[in-house]
């Protein structure tokens, strides 16, 4: 079960009677509630079709930008060389 900790004055977290969604500080985690957490991940139904398109989509941009981004600037810099070496 998740408990709500808050850091008092002195920074000592102090458990508090909140629910984990109003938890204005940090949420502790017992070992069976990581597990749970890693086995969601895992499940198909934990993501909706839109999230799966929009993962899909990062996934396949994101390496693409990269690669446009590095050659850009590969371009400028050895335009600038050039200048300096005439």
């Amino acid at each position: 079960m998740a408990l709500c900790a808050v850091p008092d004055a002195t920074g000592a977290l102090i458990v508090v009677d909140a629910t984990v969604q109003n938890c204005t500080g940090f949420v502790l985690l017992e070992n069976g509630d990581s597990l749970h957490f890693i086995e969601r991940l895992f499940d198909p139904n934990f993501l909706t079709a839109a999230d799966y398109q929009t993962v899909f989509q990062l996934g396949m941009t994101m390496p693409l930008l990269a690669y446009i981004t590095a050659w850009a600037f590969q371009t400028v810099i050895n335009f600038i060389s050039k200048d300096k070496e005439s």
